[in-house]
């Protein structure tokens, strides 16, 4: 199967974000952050409360329970505008190349005014599909990212079935994957 990709912005983001909620160190990091805010809120508190400064114990608890309850949601908001600056910086460098990418049973092949690239059908380790693009992750812990609207689904999904068969890779389906 041939097709033919531009990537955009929208792309390039999406992988960022996928990759960054699939990696154990990322969704690590943005945990111990949040639990090192509220303990420090609450560690803030008890100390205010000793102390009997109520005013300060009270705005020590609504910080608590701010980083506890809002804060991922705001966290999710900067990890996204910071990775979308570095799609944005990369899609610089790539907006006017085409991508002619010919997936068969033993490789996935890439050819393009950057380069040449061979990947070999046991390279892959995991077949990720969400609502707009497969997510290819290789054994060297790189995402090939393969939007959907570029593609004939079928004959996309039908290959895909045929290299994960062959190769003992499963595709998972998370056709409701947001970035939170």
């Amino acid at each position: 199967m041939k097709a033919v990709v531009n990537f955009t912005v929208d792309d390039l983001l999406n992988n960022y974000l996928f990759v960054a909620s699939r990696s154990k160190a990322a969704v690590s990091k943005r945990r111990k952050v949040r639990l090192v805010m509220v303990t420090g809120c609450l560690i803030a508190a008890a100390g205010f409360f000793i102390a009997q400064d109520m005013y300060m114990m009270w705005g020590f608890v609504i910080a608590a329970l701010f980083f506890l309850l809002v804060y991922p949601w705001v966290q999710g908001l900067i990890y996204k505008r910071n990775y979308r600056k570095h799609a944005e910086e990369r899609y610089i460098g790539i907006k006017d190349v085409v991508f002619n990418y010919e997936i068969t049973d033993d490789s996935i092949s890439t050819q393009s005014s950057i380069g040449d690239v061979i990947i070999k059908a046991s390279q892959i380790e995991l077949i990720i599909e969400t609502q707009e693009y497969f997510f290819v992750r290789l054994s060297s812990q790189d995402t090939i990212t393969l939007p959907k609207r570029c593609f004939d689904l079928n004959v996309l999904s039908a290959q895909l079935s045929k290299i994960t068969a062959a190769n003992g890779v499963s595709i998972y389906k998370d056709l409701d994957w947001k970035w939170k």
